[in-house]
């Protein structure tokens, strides 16, 4: 089962996420700060992001950090 059953995927959960993985998390947050992501909606999306960050490996998220691969280790 993966860590998506946890929250409610719809598409514009989806959007959001893909946005945090193509402009990053600082600019995605001040997109929030702005006005132009509703805060509730999009600090939510932060959270889930957040939350799967941190199950990752040390060496996956390193990984990720240096050649921004996305799905670099494996899940149980």
């Amino acid at each position: 089962m993966s860590d998506d059953s946890k929250y409610d995927v719809s598409s514009e959960v989806v959007e959001l996420r893909r946005t945090i993985e193509i402009i990053g998390l600082a600019r995605f947050v001040g997109r929030i700060n702005s006005g132009l992501i509703p805060s509730w909606e999009g600090y939510a999306v932060v959270e889930q992001f957040v939350d799967q960050a941190n199950v990752r490996p040390f060496v996956s998220r390193l990984s990720n950090l240096l050649f921004h691969r996305r799905e670099s280790h494996f899940r149980r």
